[in-house]
C-alpha cells in the first residue's frame, strides 16, 4: 500500500474502522454480506444487490483513502451512501475524508450522522 506520510496513520485507522465494523459482534450476516438461500430456492432481492453495491463502493473508497486519493475516495463514499444512506461505516469514512480534506464542518456532520445511525 502506498500512503503519503501525511495520511499514513489516518489511512490505517480508516481501514481498521471499516473492517472492525464489518466484523463487529452483533453485526448480522445480512448487514455484512449478501447471500442467497439456495436450500429453499430463494434468490437475492434488489435490496441485497443494493447493499452489495454499497459495500463494494465503501471498499473502493477505503482503498482510495488509504492511498491518499481523497477526491476519488469521497466520490466513492458518496456513491455508497446514495445506495445505502444509513450505512454507518460509509458515514464514518466520509467524515475521515472530509477531515483529511480540511473540511471540519462536513466531517463533524458525517460523524454525528454515523452516531445517530449506529450509536453503539
Amino acid at each position: 500500500m502506498i500512503v503519503c506520510g501525511r495520511y499514513k496513520h489516518t489511512a490505517a485507522l480508516a481501514v481498521w474502522l471499516v473492517f472492525a465494523v464489518f466484523s463487529a459482534p452483533g453485526t448480522s450476516q445480512a448487514q455484512t454480506s449478501p447471500r442467497s438461500d439456495t436450500s429453499r430456492g430463494a434468490v437475492q432481492t434488489g435490496d441485497d444487490d443494493t447493499q452489495r453495491r454499497a459495500r463494494t463502493r465503501l471498499e473502493l473508497a477505503t482503498a482510495y483513502y488509504a492511498e491518499g486519493r481523497l477526491d476519488t475516495a469521497l466520490e466513492e463514499v458518496k456513491r455508497a451512501l446514495a445506495a445505502s444512506p444509513e450505512m454507518a461505516q460509509a458515514l464514518n469514512l466520509r467524515g475521515l475524508v472530509y477531515s483529511a480534506l480540511g473540511d471540519d464542518i462536513q466531517a463533524e456532520e458525517s460523524f454525528k450522522r454515523a452516531l445517530q445511525v449506529a450509536p453503539s
